[in-house]
Order: C-alpha cells, then structure tokens, then sequence
C-alpha cells in the first residue's frame, strides 16, 4: 500500500513538474513569433502557429505585416486557462505604410501547448 501511495505521489509531482517546464516554456516562443512579426517575416512565425490556423494567419499576415512597419511590442498580459492552454494580450506599436500614422494595436493570443512539439499560437495573430 505504501508503495502505491509513493507511486501516485511521485506521478503527481512529476505531472506538476511538467505543467510548469510548459507554461515558463511559453514566454520564448511568444516573444520569437512577435519579433519575427515585428521584422516582416511571417514566414519565420508560420511554424509558430498551429497548422488549422495556417490559412487564417496567412491572409492576417498578407493583410497587415505588409501595411504596418510595426516599431516595438510588448506583454500586457498572460492568463493560463489550464496547462496546456494560455491567453498572451500583446501590444504593438507602429506606422502605417505609407501614410507614416501612428497606431497602436492589441491583440489577444491564444497560445496551445502540443506535447512533442511545443506553444503553438492558435488565434489572435
């Protein structure tokens, strides 16, 4: 019997342990895929973003890197909803091309952890 107690609390632990490498794991991969935005290459984030979002992130990244020479970004916010899923709100600053207008835009992200591969963003581009 203490044996089976032992072994339930060590899988807790070692459940706990990986939940947690997940979410600290998160913060890299949010700031890789925005400054690859930031720097006009979508096409650096595409692996970044989850394969049913690929067609939407496309014509979002068509849309708006292209218009937008986006000059700095930044985290407002990190919400993990469970651990495997989290809400990222950035914030990015920058002009539109070639008006030269100040905006500033944000948006909400929501990021899915996929075992074996990784934060993958899943809407909120």
């Amino acid at each position: 019997m203490f044996r089976v107690i032992l072994f339930l609390i060590m899988v807790g632990v070692s459940a706990c342990a990986s939940s947690e490498a997940a979410r600290k794991a998160l913060m890299p991969y949010v700031h890789d895929y925005n400054e690859m935005i930031r720097w006009e290459a979508p096409e650096k984030a595409a692996p970044l973003v989850a394969p049913e979002a690929a067609h939407e992130f496309r014509d979002w990244s068509r849309d708006t890197v292209e218009d937008y020479d986006f000059q700095e970004w930044s985290v407002r916010d990190v919400t993990h909803e469970s651990e495997v899923t989290a809400t990222v709100v950035i914030e990015r600053k920058g002009y539109q091309v070639p008006k030269y207008i100040e905006k500033t835009f944000t948006s909400v992200q929501h990021w899915e952890y996929i075992d074996g591969i990784g934060w993958r963003l899943k809407e909120g581009f």
